[in-house]
């Protein structure tokens, strides 16, 4: 009967363990940690699934500061249609490297289920984001 026991919690707990790793994955990471309510600085997004960019950028790097006007733009103007977050990887170093980050500013894109889709690495335009996330399918024009 013990062994029994023993055999059930290990599945249990095996299990959690996967779930964990799982959802863990889908989610993109935020500054307000994995799960985070999914809102860019400064808008009143509420958090539902939507195609999600995502900029890792770092303090007071040009590019990254360069970014930050277009993504703002971008926030408001596809409010309720694609989520913008941003993660200062200075205030949040092992961001960087769980999810490969090689430079800054980074861009990913993500699925409403928050699985990759592309990223980018640099500068990246608005028009060319929007083009991007129209050859993955998404095109935010269309009402």
């Amino acid at each position: 009967m013990r062994s029994w026991w023993k055999a059930l919690l290990a599945v249990v707990l095996t299990g959690t363990v996967a779930a964990v790793v799982v959802l863990r994955r889908a989610t993109p990471a935020t500054e307000d940690g994995p799960a985070g309510p999914g809102v860019a600085e400064g808008s009143t997004q509420a958090y539902k699934p939507l195609p999600c960019l995502v900029e890792f950028s770092a303090g007071d790097c040009g590019p990254c500061k360069l970014m930050e006007p277009i993504l703002e733009e971008l926030a408001r103007d596809y409010e309720g249609r694609l989520r913008i977050e941003t993660v200062d990887l200075w205030k949040r170093p092992t961001v960087a490297e769980e999810n490969n980050i090689r430079m800054y500013p980074t861009q990913i894109f993500y699925d409403a289920m928050g699985n990759e889709l592309f990223r980018h690495e640099g500068f990246f335009a608005r028009e060319d984001i929007l083009e991007q996330w129209k050859r993955l399918g998404h095109d935010f024009e269309q009402p």
